[in-house]
């Protein structure tokens, strides 16, 4: 079973995707907030996805991807934005080896996230 890692500072949108992902025939892990999430990613759990909220206090994002880079994981990521301006922070994630096709907004439909998810689990990108 592949399994999911979704860091995001509203629990609503965790236990959205959450239950739609374990529905769907996922393994969830979750976080709540970018300081558990950089947490979870420094003990590198073993995950095939990461679905990663841009704007978090304190810790963002970006930061988080940013780590991840410097430890050389490879787990695919999608970032999510509920942000009208979340095309600001597209020369940061450009800078770390992202971009536009791994941002989706808030709200988003399930069924375009499960099926960018797919995608990415089944080739292993970025």
């Amino acid at each position: 079973m592949k399994k999911i890692l979704i860091i995001d500072d509203e629990s609503g949108i965790i236990t959205i995707l959450k239950k739609y992902f374990v529905k769907s025939g996922y393994e969830v892990l979750t976080s709540i907030g970018g300081e558990e999430g950089l947490k979870m990613v420094q003990i590198r759990p073993e995950v095939d996805l990461i679905i990663l909220d841009i704007k978090m206090p304190k810790v963002t994002g970006i930061t988080i991807a940013q780590e991840m880079r410097k430890m050389n994981m490879k787990t695919p990521v999608i970032f999510l934005s509920g942000s009208m301006g979340a095309m600001k922070f597209m020369d940061e994630l450009k800078k770390i080896g992202y971009g536009e096709d791994d941002v989706l907004m808030k709200p988003i439909k399930l069924e375009l996230i499960l099926e960018e998810v797919k995608k990415r689990v089944s080739n292993g990108q970025k």
